[in-house]
């Protein structure tokens, strides 16, 4: 028994002293350590203490070195697409045909949602040129289905005609009065009153019909626009604004008997001509055709306005007293070109004549919030001579710091220095259906040209071929 004892133990050691032995293979001693070190309670094997710290400390700087770089990089690139807004260095084209004429658009980049002339909605891709689907409705289905829908609310006559004169002036091209898209879901706003909500479906070359919104029955949508908080916005021609909810479960937009949220401006016939949003100050902006621009809170606990400008459109050095704000935009603005920070905000807003004003804001608490008791401090400035060519301004959006660019009948599109309030240059040759501008920072695109979207890329290559 005592030999089998002492034999299982020599076993257990030669295991020990394998174990050992592995060790000391995987984590070899520092050659380098003195006797002295090796006997200080403080030193690992393999690597000091201090060693590691040193290694970190390189890691971190090589880290933050890295972060400087990157935001050097983006900075000098930021720089340069301002530079080339400033001097009009883009590339320009023309993506796709639509086999109708299009009347308004809307883009989530690549893919274009457009409402045509005969009210046919179609979904587009801007870098490839196909058209990837329409809806199933057009004008002349809506005409004769007119029997089924006599129950429903419809627009009175003298109230379109008064609107479509609002809208157009003289040069009505028929059609899509607004639309709005993002992500699957296309809104869109025809001349029988309503929204029609449509989804795309990937593997279909049809839109698939998510009906139309009860609570806008009888009424005209003449601006839509869908926000990043899943909101769809909603001007009309009585001088009101909606909000509906896109993320409700419970509530499709199909199901919604009435808005979210809801603004009341001016005469029951005050038409609701443009609706903007800023994001950054929790606001929002419309004109009406009864002559008032109308500045409101757009936070989430309340709905309520700020403030009413009028703008001298009908002044007696200018024009007779029936003009009125078309368009109206929000310009963010900063003192240093290396930083984001916001040190202002104006509001410009364009008239029915072509004339242009700029109102600022006045701003509180180191620029963080909007003056609510006295938003309108300073006087209105006029933008030069606006669009001098006449007719109304269809549209307006601010690219980037300190920059507008309007779109009028006059057929121009103009690029201003809103520092100066003067124009950089200006694009011609647009027809006087245009209605629609749309920009990412980085390229701006818009309808005017019959049957297709003209898109200027300020961002592109010059290796590439337009």
């Amino acid at each position: 028994m005592r030999f089998v004892f002492v034999a299982r133990w020599l076993v257990l050691l030669s295991s020990a002293a394998e174990l050992v032995k592995g060790l000391l293979s995987t984590h070899p001693i520092n050659d380098g350590l003195t006797k002295k070190h090796c006997k200080s309670k403080h030193v690992h094997r393999g690597t000091s203490r201090f060693e590691g710290d040193e290694s970190k400390k390189d890691d971190d700087t090589r880290f933050f070195q890295e972060l400087r770089e990157r935001a050097q990089e983006l900075s000098q690139q930021t720089q340069e697409l301002t530079s080339k807004w400033r001097t009009g260095d883009c590339r320009s084209k023309l993506p796709l045909v639509f086999p109708d004429w299009v009347r308004r658009i809307d883009i989530d980049y690549p893919l274009v949602a457009c409402g045509s002339s005969r009210e046919t909605v179609f979904l587009g891709h801007l870098e490839t040129g196909e058209i990837l689907a329409e809806s199933t409705f057009s004008i002349d289905d809506d005409e004769s289905n007119d029997e089924a829908r006599r129950d429903e609310k419809s627009v009175d006559d003298l109230d379109l005609m008064q609107t479509m004169r609002f809208l157009f002036g003289n040069y009505d091209g028929g059609g899509t009065l607004s639309i709005a898209f993002q992500d699957s879901l296309i809104c869109e706003g025809g001349r029988k009153g309503g929204v029609r909500v449509w989804r795309t479906n990937p593997t279909s070359n049809r839109l698939v019909s998510q009906g139309s919104i009860p609570a806008m029955e009888g009424l005209l949508a003449t601006c839509l626009h869908i926000d990043d908080n899943d909101r769809l916005w909603v001007g009309t021609h009585k001088g009101e604004v909606h909000c509906y909810r896109l993320d409700d479960p419970f509530q499709p937009l199909a199901l919604q008997t009435k808005p979210y949220k809801s603004w009341t401006f001016g005469r029951r016939m005050s038409c609701v001509m443009s609706l903007e949003l800023c994001v950054e100050f929790s606001c929002g902006v419309a004109t009406l055709a009864g002559g008032s621009v109308e500045f409101f809170s757009t936070n989430e606990n309340e709905a309520v306005g700020l403030a009413s400008l009028y703008p001298p459109f009908d002044s007696m050095e200018r024009r007779p007293a029936n003009i009125y704000p078309s368009q109206a935009s929000f310009v963010l603005s900063k003192k240093n070109k290396n930083s984001d920070d916001i040190s202002g905000l104006s509001i410009v807003c364009g008239g029915s004549d072509g004339s242009m004003y700029s109102q600022s804001i006045s701003l509180t608490n180191y620029n963080q919030d909007i003056d609510r008791d006295r938003p309108f401090q300073e006087p209105l400035e006029p933008m030069g001579q606006g669009h001098p060519g006449g007719g109304i301004i269809k549209a307006m959006v601010s690219p980037t710091y300190d920059m507008l660019v309007s779109l009028g009948q006059d057929g121009c599109m103009k690029v201003w220095d809103m520092q100066k309030r003067t124009p950089f240059y200006h694009f011609a040759g647009y027809k006087v259906w245009t209605g629609s501008l749309w920009t990412d920072g980085r390229r701006i695109a818009s309808d005017g040209v019959d049957n297709t979207v003209l898109l200027h890329d300020f961002a592109g290559s010059d290796d590439e071929l337009y």
